[in-house]
Protein backbone atom coordinates (compact mmCIF):
# COMPACT_ATOMS: atom_id res chain seq x y z
CA UNK A 1 0.00 0.00 0.00
CA UNK A 2 1.83 3.16 -0.95
CA UNK A 3 2.13 5.86 1.20
CA UNK A 4 -0.73 8.47 -0.74
CA UNK A 5 -3.18 5.22 -0.20
CA UNK A 6 -2.77 5.47 3.22
CA UNK A 7 -2.80 8.94 3.53
CA UNK A 8 -5.72 8.74 1.85
CA UNK A 9 -7.58 6.04 3.03
CA UNK A 10 -6.79 7.51 6.89
CA UNK A 11 -8.11 10.85 5.62
CA UNK A 12 -11.42 8.80 3.79
CA UNK A 13 -11.87 6.80 7.63
CA UNK A 14 -12.42 10.04 9.40
CA UNK A 15 -14.08 11.97 6.68
CA UNK A 16 -16.51 10.18 4.96
CA UNK A 17 -18.22 9.39 8.16
CA UNK A 18 -18.21 12.34 9.70
CA UNK A 19 -19.94 14.23 7.07
CA UNK A 20 -22.60 11.52 6.86
CA UNK A 21 -22.99 12.54 10.68
CA UNK A 22 -22.65 16.11 10.09
CA UNK A 23 -25.49 15.99 7.26
CA UNK A 24 -27.99 13.76 10.11
CA UNK A 25 -27.76 16.52 12.33
CA UNK A 26 -28.06 19.69 10.09
CA UNK A 27 -30.65 18.08 7.38
CA UNK A 28 -34.63 19.53 7.71
CA UNK A 29 -36.72 16.81 7.52
CA UNK A 30 -40.90 16.91 6.15
CA UNK A 31 -41.31 13.09 7.25
CA UNK A 32 -40.07 9.81 9.01
CA UNK A 33 -39.08 8.20 6.16
CA UNK A 34 -36.67 11.00 5.29
CA UNK A 35 -35.02 10.65 8.77
CA UNK A 36 -35.15 7.19 8.77
CA UNK A 37 -33.41 6.60 5.20
CA UNK A 38 -30.74 9.62 6.60
CA UNK A 39 -30.01 7.99 9.65
CA UNK A 40 -29.82 4.06 8.00
CA UNK A 41 -27.23 5.99 5.55
CA UNK A 42 -25.08 7.50 8.20
CA UNK A 43 -24.81 4.42 10.58
CA UNK A 44 -24.40 2.29 7.66
CA UNK A 45 -21.37 4.46 7.12
CA UNK A 46 -20.13 4.67 10.32
CA UNK A 47 -20.33 1.14 10.91
CA UNK A 48 -18.54 0.54 8.24
CA UNK A 49 -15.34 2.69 8.57
CA UNK A 50 -15.75 1.81 12.59
CA UNK A 51 -15.38 -1.54 11.97
CA UNK A 52 -13.02 -1.66 8.00
CA UNK A 53 -11.23 1.98 8.40
CA UNK A 54 -7.36 2.38 8.97
CA UNK A 55 -7.78 3.67 12.64
CA UNK A 56 -4.11 2.70 13.42
CA UNK A 57 -2.45 4.63 11.03
CA UNK A 58 -4.12 7.99 13.00
CA UNK A 59 -5.31 6.74 16.25
CA UNK A 60 -7.50 3.84 16.87
CA UNK A 61 -8.96 6.25 20.16
CA UNK A 62 -10.85 7.91 17.36
CA UNK A 63 -12.94 5.47 16.20
CA UNK A 64 -14.99 5.22 19.45
CA UNK A 65 -15.19 9.17 19.26
CA UNK A 66 -17.09 8.80 15.69
CA UNK A 67 -19.57 6.11 17.78
CA UNK A 68 -19.73 8.33 20.28
CA UNK A 69 -20.58 11.43 18.35
CA UNK A 70 -23.06 9.65 15.61
CA UNK A 71 -25.02 8.02 18.91
CA UNK A 72 -25.09 12.01 20.12
CA UNK A 73 -26.36 13.16 16.66
CA UNK A 74 -28.78 10.30 16.23
CA UNK A 75 -30.42 11.38 20.03
CA UNK A 76 -30.89 14.70 18.73
CA UNK A 77 -32.01 14.33 15.91
CA UNK A 78 -34.51 11.63 16.78
CA UNK A 79 -36.17 14.24 19.38
CA UNK A 80 -36.12 16.90 16.83
CA UNK A 81 -38.04 14.75 13.89
CA UNK A 82 -41.16 13.37 16.71
CA UNK A 83 -44.33 13.87 15.73
CA UNK A 84 -43.69 14.28 11.55
CA UNK A 85 -45.70 12.20 9.36
CA UNK A 86 -44.16 9.03 8.32
CA UNK A 87 -44.40 10.03 4.46
CA UNK A 88 -44.25 14.05 3.57
CA UNK A 89 -45.87 15.96 0.56
CA UNK A 90 -42.60 16.65 -1.03
CA UNK A 91 -40.75 12.81 -0.33
CA UNK A 92 -39.09 12.44 -4.19
CA UNK A 93 -39.43 8.75 -5.53
CA UNK A 94 -36.32 9.46 -7.56
CA UNK A 95 -34.60 10.68 -4.64
CA UNK A 96 -35.65 7.99 -2.55
CA UNK A 97 -34.76 5.22 -4.82
CA UNK A 98 -31.18 6.54 -5.05
CA UNK A 99 -30.84 7.10 -1.49
CA UNK A 100 -32.01 3.14 -1.09
CA UNK A 101 -29.47 2.16 -3.39
CA UNK A 102 -26.49 3.63 -1.71
CA UNK A 103 -27.97 1.98 1.47
CA UNK A 104 -28.23 -1.39 0.41
CA UNK A 105 -24.23 -0.85 -1.67
CA UNK A 106 -22.95 0.15 2.65
CA UNK A 107 -25.13 -3.03 3.92
CA UNK A 108 -23.63 -5.28 1.92
CA UNK A 109 -20.14 -4.25 2.47
CA UNK A 110 -21.24 -4.26 6.54
CA UNK A 111 -22.33 -7.87 5.96
CA UNK A 112 -19.08 -8.66 4.82
CA UNK A 113 -17.16 -6.87 7.44
CA UNK A 114 -19.40 -9.08 10.00
CA UNK A 115 -19.03 -12.09 7.62
CA UNK A 116 -15.19 -11.62 8.12
CA UNK A 117 -15.38 -12.81 12.08
CA UNK A 118 -16.44 -16.02 10.97
CA UNK A 119 -14.83 -18.91 9.27
CA UNK A 120 -15.90 -22.11 7.87
CA UNK A 121 -14.67 -25.65 8.92
CA UNK A 122 -11.85 -26.58 11.27
CA UNK A 123 -9.25 -24.10 13.36
CA UNK A 124 -6.00 -24.46 14.71
CA UNK A 125 -5.63 -22.68 18.40
CA UNK A 126 -2.32 -21.08 18.68
CA UNK A 127 -0.57 -19.12 21.06
CA UNK A 128 -0.16 -15.72 20.51
CA UNK A 129 3.41 -14.89 19.13
CA UNK A 130 3.58 -11.48 20.88
CA UNK A 131 3.56 -10.38 24.58
CA UNK A 132 4.24 -7.06 25.28
CA UNK A 133 1.91 -4.90 24.51
CA UNK A 134 -1.13 -4.02 22.67
CA UNK A 135 -1.11 -5.66 18.75
CA UNK A 136 -3.56 -4.53 16.19
CA UNK A 137 -4.92 -6.70 13.18
CA UNK A 138 -3.86 -5.06 10.39
CA UNK A 139 -5.27 -7.13 7.65
CA UNK A 140 -7.10 -10.54 8.63
CA UNK A 141 -10.70 -12.74 9.04
CA UNK A 142 -12.37 -14.31 6.40
CA UNK A 143 -13.48 -11.38 3.62
CA UNK A 144 -12.10 -9.55 0.68
CA UNK A 145 -12.77 -6.09 2.44
CA UNK A 146 -10.82 -7.31 5.88
CA UNK A 147 -8.13 -9.20 4.34
CA UNK A 148 -7.77 -7.92 0.91
CA UNK A 149 -3.87 -8.51 0.03
CA UNK A 150 -3.90 -12.00 0.95
CA UNK A 151 -7.16 -13.28 -0.89
CA UNK A 152 -4.65 -13.08 -3.82
CA UNK A 153 -3.36 -16.44 -2.33
CA UNK A 154 -5.23 -18.85 -1.70
CA UNK A 155 -3.33 -20.90 1.33
CA UNK A 156 -3.14 -17.05 3.29
CA UNK A 157 -6.82 -16.95 3.19
CA UNK A 158 -6.69 -16.40 6.69
CA UNK A 159 -3.56 -14.98 7.01
CA UNK A 160 -3.07 -11.77 9.87
CA UNK A 161 -0.57 -9.21 9.77
CA UNK A 162 -0.24 -7.57 12.97
CA UNK A 163 1.19 -4.15 14.59
CA UNK A 164 1.40 -3.05 17.40
CA UNK A 165 -0.34 0.20 19.13
CA UNK A 166 1.91 2.59 21.52
CA UNK A 167 -0.07 5.01 24.14
CA UNK A 168 -1.62 7.29 21.35
CA UNK A 169 -3.39 4.26 19.46
CA UNK A 170 -1.08 4.72 16.53
CA UNK A 171 1.15 2.04 15.13
CA UNK A 172 3.78 5.04 14.81
CA UNK A 173 5.58 7.60 15.79
CA UNK A 174 3.13 9.51 12.57
CA UNK A 175 1.21 8.63 9.93
CA UNK A 176 4.17 7.32 7.55
CA UNK A 177 7.63 7.48 9.21
CA UNK A 178 10.96 6.45 6.81
CA UNK A 179 13.01 5.25 10.34
CA UNK A 180 12.24 2.00 11.31
CA UNK A 181 12.30 2.07 14.54
CA UNK A 182 9.64 4.83 14.96
CA UNK A 183 7.07 1.91 14.49
CA UNK A 184 6.39 0.21 17.35
CA UNK A 185 6.76 -3.42 16.97
CA UNK A 186 9.88 -3.18 14.97
CA UNK A 187 12.36 -5.10 17.06
CA UNK A 188 9.49 -6.74 19.04
CA UNK A 189 10.31 -10.62 20.18
CA UNK A 190 8.40 -13.34 18.18
CA UNK A 191 7.32 -16.66 20.40
CA UNK A 192 6.88 -19.88 19.02
CA UNK A 193 2.79 -20.56 18.86
CA UNK A 194 2.82 -23.63 18.99
CA UNK A 195 5.44 -26.95 20.17
CA UNK A 196 6.98 -27.87 17.07
CA UNK A 197 9.79 -28.56 14.48
CA UNK A 198 11.31 -26.15 12.23
CA UNK A 199 10.59 -27.45 8.07
CA UNK A 200 12.68 -23.98 7.06
CA UNK A 201 14.20 -20.75 8.94
CA UNK A 202 15.18 -18.66 6.33
CA UNK A 203 17.61 -15.39 7.16
CA UNK A 204 20.54 -13.08 5.74
CA UNK A 205 17.35 -10.94 3.60
CA UNK A 206 17.86 -7.22 4.36
CA UNK A 207 15.21 -4.77 6.16
CA UNK A 208 13.58 -2.92 3.61
CA UNK A 209 13.16 0.88 4.18
CA UNK A 210 9.12 1.53 4.94
CA UNK A 211 7.57 1.65 1.77
CA UNK A 212 9.98 0.04 -0.31
CA UNK A 213 9.63 -3.67 -0.72
CA UNK A 214 11.53 -7.19 -1.92
CA UNK A 215 8.67 -8.56 -4.29
CA UNK A 216 11.86 -11.14 -5.41
CA UNK A 217 11.50 -12.34 -1.75
CA UNK A 218 8.26 -11.87 -0.74
CA UNK A 219 8.34 -13.73 2.63
CA UNK A 220 12.18 -12.23 3.65
CA UNK A 221 13.06 -13.76 6.53
CA UNK A 222 10.93 -16.54 7.76
CA UNK A 223 10.28 -19.77 10.15
CA UNK A 224 7.52 -22.03 8.58
CA UNK A 225 7.00 -24.96 11.07
CA UNK A 226 5.03 -28.37 11.57
CA UNK A 227 2.84 -27.54 14.07
CA UNK A 228 -0.52 -29.92 15.34
CA UNK A 229 -0.76 -30.95 11.79
CA UNK A 230 -0.47 -27.75 9.85
CA UNK A 231 2.14 -25.84 8.47
CA UNK A 232 2.50 -22.46 10.22
CA UNK A 233 4.56 -19.49 8.77
CA UNK A 234 5.61 -16.39 10.37
CA UNK A 235 7.62 -13.99 7.92
CA UNK A 236 9.15 -10.58 7.74
CA UNK A 237 11.75 -11.12 10.45
CA UNK A 238 14.80 -9.12 11.28
CA UNK A 239 18.14 -9.82 9.45
CA UNK A 240 19.54 -12.03 11.63
CA UNK A 241 17.27 -12.40 14.44
CA UNK A 242 16.73 -16.08 13.82
CA UNK A 243 17.05 -18.19 16.51
CA UNK A 244 15.93 -21.60 15.23
CA UNK A 245 17.16 -23.70 12.41
CA UNK A 246 15.49 -26.26 10.00
CA UNK A 247 14.94 -29.62 11.79
CA UNK A 248 14.48 -27.97 15.29
CA UNK A 249 12.13 -28.75 17.62
CA UNK A 250 10.98 -26.24 19.57
CA UNK A 251 8.70 -25.64 23.00
CA UNK A 252 5.63 -23.54 22.31
CA UNK A 253 6.63 -20.00 23.53
CA UNK A 254 10.10 -20.25 22.59
CA UNK A 255 11.85 -17.42 21.10
CA UNK A 256 12.43 -17.40 17.37
CA UNK A 257 13.37 -14.13 16.14
CA UNK A 258 12.30 -11.04 16.38
CA UNK A 259 9.79 -8.48 14.02
CA UNK A 260 11.44 -6.72 10.70
CA UNK A 261 10.61 -5.25 7.59
CA UNK A 262 12.43 -7.93 4.86
CA UNK A 263 10.70 -8.88 2.08
CA UNK A 264 7.40 -7.93 0.17
CA UNK A 265 6.28 -5.53 3.63
CA UNK A 266 5.66 -1.65 3.59
CA UNK A 267 6.39 -1.39 6.97
CA UNK A 268 7.28 -3.40 10.00
CA UNK A 269 4.56 -5.97 10.73
CA UNK A 270 4.24 -9.95 11.71
CA UNK A 271 2.76 -11.53 9.09
CA UNK A 272 1.38 -15.15 10.59
CA UNK A 273 -0.78 -17.91 8.50
CA UNK A 274 -1.54 -21.65 9.03
CA UNK A 275 -2.34 -24.17 5.98
CA UNK A 276 -2.50 -27.66 5.62
CA UNK A 277 0.12 -30.24 3.73
CA UNK A 278 -2.38 -29.68 0.05
CA UNK A 279 -2.13 -25.67 0.97
CA UNK A 280 -5.61 -25.57 2.13
CA UNK A 281 -5.84 -22.50 4.43
CA UNK A 282 -6.54 -22.89 8.05
CA UNK A 283 -8.56 -20.24 10.46
CA UNK A 284 -6.21 -19.35 13.20
CA UNK A 285 -7.69 -19.01 16.83
CA UNK A 286 -5.85 -17.48 19.55
CA UNK A 287 -7.47 -18.08 22.82
CA UNK A 288 -10.47 -18.87 21.17
CA UNK A 289 -10.90 -15.64 19.17
CA UNK A 290 -10.78 -15.26 15.19
CA UNK A 291 -9.41 -12.04 14.77
CA UNK A 292 -10.30 -10.14 11.82
CA UNK A 293 -9.18 -6.59 11.08
CA UNK A 294 -8.96 -3.45 13.79
CA UNK A 295 -9.14 -6.26 16.55
CA UNK A 296 -6.71 -6.21 18.86
CA UNK A 297 -5.25 -8.74 21.16
CA UNK A 298 -3.68 -7.22 24.66
CA UNK A 299 -0.76 -8.21 26.97
CA UNK A 300 -1.91 -5.94 29.03
CA UNK A 301 -4.92 -3.72 30.02
CA UNK A 302 -6.38 -1.08 27.78
CA UNK A 303 -9.59 0.73 26.51
CA UNK A 304 -9.86 -0.67 23.00
CA UNK A 305 -8.46 -4.61 24.12
CA UNK A 306 -10.52 -7.26 22.42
Amino acid sequence: MPVPLIEILSILTVLIPLLSIILLGISRYDSLIGWIIKTLLAASLVLFAYSAGTWAFLTYYLRYVMMALFLIIFARAYFKVRGLPFFGKKESGIKTGILFFILSVLIILDAAVIKSHFYPGEAVELSFPLKKGVYYVLQGGDSPVTNFFHRANPAQRYALDLVKLNRFGNRAGGLSPKSLTEYSIFGDTIYSPCECIVTKAADGFPDQVPHNVDTKNPAGNHVAMECKGNRVFIAHMINGSLMVKQGDHIKDGQEIGKVGNSGNTIEPHLHIHAERKNGEPVPILFNGSFLSLNDTFCNQFTLYCH
